[in-house]
């Protein structure tokens, strides 16, 4: 069972300081607009396209499915800080769920140890 809690705590963790990662990355993407907007009065959109570039991931072609390749173009031409936002999100929920799988198996715990000392 230590193993099991160990294991939901240490994802809590990593996801959550994970989620904190997209959270600043999508500040930082953010005021970097602003502040070039501030400086020139034009408006440099970032994309997640451009953003997967920079961190030279590349950009995904699916051959042959056109459709598809339609959809991660729209989806790419998204903003960067909304794509931040969304993945960071996604790992808070993720964060949050491990969290409530640690309680719930130290609270079994906590029951199991107090039901002992009530037979004793």
């Amino acid at each position: 069972m230590w193993l099991q809690k160990l294991w939901y705590k240490t994802l809590s963790l990593v996801f959550g300081f994970a989620a904190f990662g997209f959270g600043f990355a999508m500040v930082a993407v953010i005021y970097s607009q602003v502040t070039l907007w501030l400086k020139t009065a034009v408006w440099i959109p970032h994309t997640i396209g451009e953003q997967l570039i920079e961190l030279e991931i590349g950009y995904p072609i699916l051959q042959n499915w056109l459709g598809a390749q339609k959809i991660v173009d729209d989806v790419l031409s998204w903003p960067a800080s909304l794509g931040y936002f969304l993945v960071g999100l996604g790992l808070a929920f993720a964060a949050g769920w491990t969290h409530i799988r640690f309680e719930e198996i130290q609270n079994t715990e906590l029951a199991d140890l107090r039901r002992k000392e009530m037979v004793e």
